[in-house]
C-alpha cells in the first residue's frame, strides 16, 4: 500500500520523535492525541514511485535511529 501506519511505542513521546524525524531529513506524518487515543498514536507514512532505494533506506535508518533513542531513554527512568 502507497500509505503505511506504524503505531507508537508506550515508550516514545510522538512530538519529540517527530522533531528527529523531521532534523534527520524525513517528513512523517503523526497522527496523536486526542485525534486518536493516547495508546492508538501513530505515524503515517506515505510511499511514492519516485522514492528511490535510498530515500527508503534513509527512512528505515531513521526508524532505527528513533526508536533506539527513546528506547535507552525509557531503560534509564
Amino acid at each position: 500500500a502507497a500509505i503505511i501506519t506504524i503505531k507508537v511505542p508506550d515508550f516514545m513521546n510522538i512530538r519529540e520523535a517527530s522533531i528527529d524525524f523531521h532534523e534527520r531529513g524525513i517528513f512523517i506524518n503523526s497522527i496523536e492525541y486526542p485525534a486518536v487515543p493516547l495508546n492508538e498514536q501513530r505515524y503515517r507514512i506515505s510511499i511514492m514511485s519516485s522514492h528511490t532505494k535510498e530515500h527508503i533506506d534513509r527512512l528505515t535508518e531513521s526508524f532505527d535511529f528513533v526508536w533506539n533513542k527513546f528506547r535507552k531513554q525509557s531503560s534509564t527512568i
